[in-house]
């Protein structure tokens, strides 16, 4: 099970660093076609809105810290919890992020 977590660490690791590097063809690969975003404002986004926005500098993120606070391996699935801290600009707006954050993956 060591090797699962440490391979998931990885991933969201990649992931986060995607994200500031506005690397779209990491996200594409990395996120699943399912899923959505939930945003703190209670917003949602697809996988090709988010990759759009992204994309397209509505979302321009800065450094982010993603310190976790849970990782479970159940069956073919991982839960991963913890925090998202840093900023993103939004539409030209600097955003402080400190959001708890969640996903499943298989």
């Amino acid at each position: 099970m060591t090797d699962v977590v440490d391979e998931i660490r990885k991933l969201e690791n990649r992931r986060y660093q995607a994200m500031t590097d506005a690397d779209i063809a990491t996200l594409d690969e990395l996120l699943s076609a399912d899923l959505v975003y939930g945003h703190s404002d209670a917003s949602r986004d697809s996988k090709q809105s988010y990759l759009d926005k992204v994309a397209g500098g509505f979302f321009d993120y800065g450094s982010i810290s993603h310190p976790e606070a849970g990782l479970v391996v159940h069956g073919d699935c991982v839960i991963v919890t913890g925090d998202m801290r840093g900023e993103v600009q939004v539409l030209g707006q600097t955003r402080v992020l400190n959001s708890s954050a969640s996903g499943l993956g298989p």
